[in-house]
Protein backbone atom coordinates (compact mmCIF):
# COMPACT_ATOMS: atom_id res chain seq x y z
CA UNK A 1 0.00 0.00 0.00
CA UNK A 2 2.00 3.39 -1.31
CA UNK A 3 0.95 6.68 1.17
CA UNK A 4 -0.66 8.54 -2.21
CA UNK A 5 -3.78 5.82 -2.14
CA UNK A 6 -4.05 6.36 1.45
CA UNK A 7 -4.11 10.39 0.91
CA UNK A 8 -6.49 9.83 -2.20
CA UNK A 9 -9.01 7.39 -0.11
CA UNK A 10 -9.18 10.25 2.84
CA UNK A 11 -9.69 13.07 0.39
CA UNK A 12 -12.26 10.85 -1.64
CA UNK A 13 -13.98 10.05 1.78
CA UNK A 14 -14.16 13.37 2.95
CA UNK A 15 -16.12 14.85 0.29
CA UNK A 16 -18.39 12.19 -0.28
CA UNK A 17 -18.60 12.44 3.68
CA UNK A 18 -19.65 16.16 3.00
CA UNK A 19 -22.22 15.02 -0.31
CA UNK A 20 -23.78 12.06 1.10
CA UNK A 21 -23.09 11.13 4.79
CA UNK A 22 -25.41 13.65 6.31
CA UNK A 23 -29.10 12.71 4.68
CA UNK A 24 -30.76 9.54 4.98
CA UNK A 25 -31.62 8.87 1.20
CA UNK A 26 -27.60 9.46 0.61
CA UNK A 27 -26.10 7.76 3.18
CA UNK A 28 -25.34 4.74 1.71
CA UNK A 29 -23.63 6.05 -1.20
CA UNK A 30 -20.68 7.09 1.77
CA UNK A 31 -21.06 3.34 2.80
CA UNK A 32 -18.59 2.18 0.66
CA UNK A 33 -15.88 3.73 3.55
CA UNK A 34 -16.89 2.13 6.16
CA UNK A 35 -16.24 -1.54 7.43
CA UNK A 36 -18.84 -3.12 8.50
CA UNK A 37 -17.28 -3.49 12.39
CA UNK A 38 -16.86 -0.09 11.92
CA UNK A 39 -15.87 0.99 15.76
CA UNK A 40 -16.11 5.36 16.12
CA UNK A 41 -16.00 7.37 19.29
CA UNK A 42 -16.19 10.82 19.37
CA UNK A 43 -15.50 12.63 22.40
CA UNK A 44 -17.55 15.21 22.67
CA UNK A 45 -20.04 15.47 25.24
CA UNK A 46 -23.65 15.50 24.60
CA UNK A 47 -26.46 17.72 25.99
CA UNK A 48 -27.13 14.30 28.10
CA UNK A 49 -24.03 13.37 29.28
CA UNK A 50 -23.03 10.83 27.07
CA UNK A 51 -19.12 10.90 26.82
CA UNK A 52 -17.81 9.87 24.73
CA UNK A 53 -20.62 9.23 21.97
CA UNK A 54 -19.42 5.34 20.51
CA UNK A 55 -21.04 3.44 17.95
CA UNK A 56 -19.92 -0.04 17.36
CA UNK A 57 -20.67 -1.09 13.67
CA UNK A 58 -21.95 0.40 10.63
CA UNK A 59 -25.71 0.56 10.79
CA UNK A 60 -25.09 2.19 14.45
CA UNK A 61 -22.43 5.11 12.67
CA UNK A 62 -24.66 5.44 10.09
CA UNK A 63 -27.64 6.08 12.84
CA UNK A 64 -25.60 8.49 14.65
CA UNK A 65 -24.73 10.41 11.42
CA UNK A 66 -28.36 10.85 10.27
CA UNK A 67 -29.61 11.88 14.12
CA UNK A 68 -27.18 14.10 14.41
CA UNK A 69 -27.29 16.53 10.89
CA UNK A 70 -31.41 16.93 11.24
CA UNK A 71 -30.91 20.39 11.90
CA UNK A 72 -27.21 21.14 10.54
CA UNK A 73 -24.98 20.03 7.42
CA UNK A 74 -20.98 20.20 8.09
CA UNK A 75 -18.38 20.79 5.56
CA UNK A 76 -15.12 19.16 6.52
CA UNK A 77 -11.87 19.77 4.77
CA UNK A 78 -8.64 18.59 5.77
CA UNK A 79 -5.94 20.72 6.76
CA UNK A 80 -3.30 18.78 7.76
CA UNK A 81 -2.59 14.13 6.79
CA UNK A 82 -0.34 12.16 8.43
CA UNK A 83 0.11 8.39 7.43
CA UNK A 84 1.50 5.32 8.60
CA UNK A 85 1.61 3.08 5.69
CA UNK A 86 2.58 0.16 7.42
CA UNK A 87 0.12 0.05 10.18
CA UNK A 88 -2.48 1.86 8.21
CA UNK A 89 -3.83 4.60 10.20
CA UNK A 90 -4.03 8.19 9.50
CA UNK A 91 -4.68 11.24 11.67
CA UNK A 92 -6.14 14.00 9.82
CA UNK A 93 -6.06 17.36 11.01
CA UNK A 94 -9.81 19.23 9.95
CA UNK A 95 -11.49 22.19 9.27
CA UNK A 96 -15.26 22.12 10.30
CA UNK A 97 -17.84 24.32 9.24
CA UNK A 98 -21.74 23.90 10.95
CA UNK A 99 -24.60 25.50 9.19
CA UNK A 100 -27.84 25.64 9.67
CA UNK A 101 -29.68 23.20 7.47
CA UNK A 102 -32.62 25.11 6.95
CA UNK A 103 -31.23 29.16 6.55
CA UNK A 104 -27.99 28.14 5.29
CA UNK A 105 -26.11 30.34 7.89
CA UNK A 106 -22.63 29.23 9.35
CA UNK A 107 -23.11 28.61 13.32
CA UNK A 108 -20.00 27.09 14.12
CA UNK A 109 -16.22 26.51 13.11
CA UNK A 110 -13.47 24.41 14.55
CA UNK A 111 -10.96 22.26 14.33
CA UNK A 112 -11.04 18.72 14.53
CA UNK A 113 -8.52 15.98 14.70
CA UNK A 114 -9.75 12.38 13.36
CA UNK A 115 -7.37 9.33 14.00
CA UNK A 116 -8.19 6.57 11.62
CA UNK A 117 -7.29 2.78 11.67
CA UNK A 118 -7.89 1.48 8.33
CA UNK A 119 -8.75 -1.81 6.97
CA UNK A 120 -7.50 -3.63 3.27
CA UNK A 121 -10.43 -5.38 1.42
CA UNK A 122 -9.77 -7.06 -1.88
CA UNK A 123 -7.52 -4.01 -2.18
CA UNK A 124 -9.76 -1.33 -1.44
CA UNK A 125 -9.22 0.57 1.73
CA UNK A 126 -12.17 0.60 4.38
CA UNK A 127 -12.15 2.73 8.28
CA UNK A 128 -12.18 0.08 10.76
CA UNK A 129 -11.63 2.74 13.45
CA UNK A 130 -11.87 6.22 14.24
CA UNK A 131 -11.43 8.38 17.17
CA UNK A 132 -12.53 12.13 16.70
CA UNK A 133 -11.57 15.00 19.05
CA UNK A 134 -12.69 18.54 18.62
CA UNK A 135 -11.28 21.60 20.04
CA UNK A 136 -14.18 22.56 22.13
CA UNK A 137 -16.31 19.34 23.07
CA UNK A 138 -18.77 20.24 24.42
CA UNK A 139 -19.27 23.95 22.68
CA UNK A 140 -21.70 22.48 19.34
CA UNK A 141 -23.54 19.47 20.66
CA UNK A 142 -26.97 21.84 21.37
CA UNK A 143 -26.45 21.86 17.26
CA UNK A 144 -27.10 18.24 17.03
CA UNK A 145 -30.51 16.79 17.58
CA UNK A 146 -30.16 13.10 19.12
Amino acid sequence: MKQEKIKAFFENYMKDYCRYAQEESTIDLAEKYWDIKIRARAFMKMADGTYPIVCDGRDQWKEYLIKSHIDITEETTIKEMVIDVKDLKAALVLDIRKYDRKTKELKQVFDGLGLYRLTKQKDKLKILELDFYCGDPGGFTHLHEL
